[in-house]
């Protein structure tokens, strides 16, 4: 199983989340957040300052999926999300050791739903 933390361009969502559904993503979460890379740009459109700190409006997107679901996922995400301008954002994926449906106690990759 694999964890995808994917930080968008907040006007690229509806996007994102179209071409996330049409590759059949198992679920999502989908929330605002603030912050900075090392590209940091002050002339950056959704540029602000937030508690001192100038910091880029971005969506942060997370997403749990089987191993085998990785690729055609990122290659969803890359496919409505890049620009090629800085600020474009940057996806993580990290490795899932467990997962536990509170509904009805499944562990495991069966939690997270069918592959």
């Amino acid at each position: 199983m694999k964890y995808l933390l994917a930080f968008i361009a907040p006007d690229l969502r509806s996007h994102v989340v179209d071409a996330l559904v049409s590759a059949h993503v198992p679920g999502m979460t989908i929330s605002d957040a603030h912050g900075f890379g090392h590209d940091h740009d002050a002339t950056h459109p959704e540029y602000n300052v937030l508690d001192s700190f100038e910091m880029s409006k971005k969506l942060r997107i997370e997403i749990f999926c089987h191993d085998q679901d990785v690729e055609k996922l990122l290659q969803a995400i890359y496919a409505s999300a890049h620009t090629g301008h800085r600020g474009d954002g940057k996806v993580f994926v990290m490795d899932v050791s467990d997962a536990l449906r509170l509904k009805n106690g499944e562990h495991g990759a069966s939690a997270i739903g069918p592959p």
